[in-house]
């Protein structure tokens, strides 16, 4: 006969809007937990110990440093060894807010279950990152967290890229500087060029080794990181957004935002609604 599976809906979980469930859960020796399956996305990740997991009728062993994604379908429980224990911080997401995040990165909407060993130094801080995701009060932690889930569990495809030798200081001060400056992002690419002290071809080709973009390519880069904070946190027009950012046109603006992010810069504010609050303010970091 087969076991009765509990079902758990998001909504008896009382979580308040935009913001994510978080549970750590332990099992001690030979405890089983109930099967269910659930109407929202879940992610954890195995904080200490081993233990069976069975998804969707398949058992498979989990171990510290395991990070698993499951979708509403999945059927899944968990067994732990007569001598064994198990420790796990999970989090349930809202089927709106998991479509909204994965569209804010450009990723399919949907995913299927899907289990990646994170090393220890990649494990630790996430799940101490996971666990602060219910106590948070920046609206952007969730975002901000869930792009690290996403790259763990979905890295770039392809080989693994050649280890290069850290960028010179000056290149890694232009970085932060394209992000501390907001209000020079508009200047020319002359501009960054005598801050760099270094001629512009030698910059471009700096540039290209150690981030694979042009010098435009990652002033650009900047100017859309801010137009999509501004888009997030301020209700600041469209138009208003693309100046303020650095951009000299309209038509420039949603070309380059679109060629980025990979959808207008209005249907992004539209997503990014469902997964951070707007919250209009007169003041934005790095201003005044």
């Amino acid at each position: 006969m087969p076991r009765p599976i509990h079902r758990v809906r998001f909504a008896e979980l009382k979580v308040r809007p935009n913001r994510a469930h978080v549970h750590v859960t332990r099992l001690g020796p030979g405890q089983r937990s109930q099967l269910h399956d659930h109407d929202f996305f879940e992610v954890f990740l195995v904080l200490q110990g081993t233990a069976t997991h069975h998804l969707n009728g398949r058992p498979e062993t989990i171990a510290a440093g395991d990070l698993v994604a499951l979708g509403p379908s999945d059927r899944h429980c968990y067994t732990t060894a007569a001598d064994g224990l198990l420790t796990f911080v999970n989090v349930a997401i809202a089927a709106e807010t998991w479509t909204a995040l994965r569209t804010l990165m450009g990723l399919p909407r949907n995913t299927e279950a899907k289990k990646v060993r994170l090393p220890p130094p990649l494990a630790k801080p996430l799940g101490r990152r996971l666990r602060q995701l219910e106590s948070s009060d920046d609206p952007t932690e969730l975002l901000q967290t869930w792009k690290t889930v996403t790259d763990a569990l979905e890295p770039p495809r392809g080989p693994h890229p050649t280890a290069l030798p850290a960028p010179p200081p000056w290149l890694e001060t232009f970085r932060r500087d394209l992000a501390a400056m907001p209000e020079a992002l508009g200047e020319p690419i002359v501009f960054w060029q005598q801050r760099c002290a270094c001629s512009p071809e030698h910059l471009a080709r700096v540039c290209r080794r150690h981030y694979g973009l042009t010098p435009s390519g990652l002033i650009n880069a900047a100017r859309i990181e801010r137009a999509k904070y501004m888009l997030r946190a301020t209700d600041s027009k469209i138009v208003s957004i693309a100046f303020e950012s650095g951009f000299g046109n309209m038509a420039n603006f949603h070309r380059t935002f679109a060629r980025l992010v990979g959808m207008t810069p209005n249907a992004w504010r539209q997503a990014a609604a469902a997964v951070v609050p707007l919250v209009p303010s007169p003041g934005i970091p790095g201003e005044g």
